[in-house]
């Protein structure tokens, strides 16, 4: 508003008359002649003072105004009242209703009984927040990346479609062949600007560092008030932090790991129980070996190793790490030559010298490792959780049917932290780039992705790994799950880092090491101590 300055008028007098004799005389004279003596001329008139109208002063004092813009009307997601009608945590786990799926769900998407025959689900639970409606018109589908084929997650088509009932919204998948391609995929996305995909799936915390830091993620910090954050593992909650301090995306699956082993062998090998620390397993899987060659061959093993991933041998070491308190990474450096990393190095590599592993499983991948500890020939293996179920199948696993079973990952000493890690983590995260009110949609779907009902179909259609770690407690889960304390307790622990980049350059050193050392062809720690000096060389770190 421009500023105006008001004045007051004032009425003054404009006109004053002067009254005198003199005026009378000076007529009188003009009438009888100019002579008349000037003593007889009248004195001058007397001045009439007149005193002037009082002036009113007025001062004008500027007022300064400061200009104010009107308040931009709120962005669509903006609209959304996360802690209506009850706070988001009440919502995100309200109580849910487990019953049939329906059957023309069945018949389009026969796959949804693939791990569940029984092919029940939450079917109710998750509470939509007020102002949804209004923050999403215009909506009619969301664009979601997806891991690998939908014949393959059950759970997140029945998810999709439970979303749909719920906000007429339909999910369309995109299916992503490899993991290694979600990345690729968002940097596409982000450079383009494009806003055909309204939701990126990623799974390893390395790459949701570098998406966010790019700025192709949507923060979402409305979705992440401390009460929801205390739902969920907290490892897995800083993970969705980026650089500036902001939430971006949801986790709603991680794929933690299990220790698995044969419980004939151990009792054949003398023990009545599993190992309750890295320091009993070492002892117990020295002596399962020797039993297994003694009765049934050359060429059974106490344990294995997917020596050909270097990912995977990087996790292996990790076990060790965690479970005696220690990381991976200490103030931005990636750090394996440490008092724990040394440990947990010297254990493995002694397991492969000692011949308790196969110098052949440095020529395996994962999933030769699970698959030569499902045709019989290893005492005991790590394997993600959902094998419980796979393994469970006596006509395609005749030979261990009946015959396994899983502990938590292990503490470095008994009592200790558990050294459990998540292998990668499952998480949603929203292209920065579409529109708000697709932006709304997203953000939507994201708080229903991570929704008790949700992860509850999760863990019973389709036998992942919930992020919520509540679930395990539900009656349902632990009628049909038989692991579920391991497995709420691996998730409860489960650690996750955020890895420098180059993380793939490191896990590639150290393999190479690793494959040295346990070998023979270099001492154990100075392998690693060389392994070390590469990896800081090769993500440019000087050492401290």
């Amino acid at each position: 508003m421009s500023e105006e300055k008001k004045e007051e008028k004032m009425d003054r007098r404009k006109y004053i008359k002067y009254v005198g004799a003199g005026a009378v005389v000076a007529a009188a004279a003009a009438a009888i002649g100019y002579g008349v003596s000037e003593l007889t001329k009248p004195p001058p008139p007397k001045p009439t003072t007149v005193a002037p109208p009082p002036t009113t002063v007025v001062t004008t004092v500027p007022v300064t105004v400061t200009p104010t813009t009107p308040p931009p009307p709120p962005k669509a997601y903006q609209l959304i009242k996360w802690n209506e009608p009850m706070p988001a945590a009440q919502r995100l786990t309200a109580p849910i209703k487990v019953g049939p799926i329906p059957k023309e769900w069945i018949e389009k998407y026969p796959y949804l009984l693939t791990y569940f025959p029984k092919g029940e689900a939450a079917l109710e639970g998750y509470v939509l927040p007020e102002g949804w409606k209004e923050a999403v018109k215009g909506v009619e589908e969301l664009v979601v990346t997806n891991d690998g084929a939908l014949k393959y997650d059950p759970a997140t088509v029945l998810n999709g479609l439970l979303f749909e009932k719920l906000t007429g919204i339909k999910v369309k998948w995109i299916e992503i062949p490899s993991p290694d391609m979600h990345l690729p995929k968002a940097a596409a996305i982000g450079t383009s600007r494009s806003k055909d995909i309204h939701v990126l799936y990623l799974n390893w915390p390395l790459e949701v560092l570098q998406v966010t830091s790019a700025g192709w993620a949507h923060p979402v910090d409305e979705l992440w008030p401390p009460e929801v954050q205390k739902l969920y593992n907290p490892y897995l909650v800083e993970m969705l932090k980026g650089l500036d301090g902001k939430f971006y995306g949801i986790p709603f699956i991680v794929v933690p790991y299990l220790i698995y082993y044969r419980k004939s062998w151990l009792k054949g090998a003398g023990f009545t129980h599993p190992p309750e620390s890295w320091e009993e397993y070492s002892v117990m899987v020295r002596e399962v070996n020797k039993w297994a060659k003694e009765k049934l061959g050359p060429d059974y093993y106490g344990d294995g190793f997917p020596g050909a991933d270097a990912t995977h041998v990087l996790i292996c070491i990790s076990f060790g790490v965690y479970a005696q308190g220690g990381r991976l990474v200490k103030d931005g450096r990636f750090l394996i030559d440490s008092p724990e990393g040394r440990k947990s190095w010297e254990h493995w590599v002694s397991l492969f010298r000692d011949g308790v592993i196969p110098s052949a499983a440095l020529g395996w991948t994962i999933w030769d490792h699970w698959a030569t500890f499902a045709a019989g020939k290893l005492g005991f293996s790590f394997a993600v959780p959902s094998y419980t179920r796979v393994w469970a199948d006596k006509e395609k696993y005749p030979t261990i049917y009946n015959d396994f079973d899983a502990i938590p990952i292990l503490p470095w000493k008994k009592g200790g932290p558990l050294g459990s890690t998540h292998n990668s983590t499952d998480g949603l995260f929203i292209n920065a780039f579409i529109d708000d009110n697709y932006k709304a949609a997203a953000m939507l779907y994201l708080d229903f992705m991570r929704s008790y009902q949700a992860l509850f179909n999760e863990v019973v259609v389709e036998g992942n790994d919930s992020s919520m770690p509540a679930v395990y407690d539900h009656p349902y889960v632990k009628e049909i799950e038989p692991y579920y304390a391991v497995k709420k307790a691996n998730t409860e622990a489960g650690v996750v880092e955020k890895f420098p980049p180059g993380f793939g350059i490191a896990c590639d050193i150290i393999k190479d090491y690793f494959h040295k050392a346990a070998l023979g062809k270099m001492d154990p720690l100075e392998a690693l101590k060389e392994c070390q000096k590469k990896i800081d060389v090769a993500l440019g770190v000087k050492p401290p």
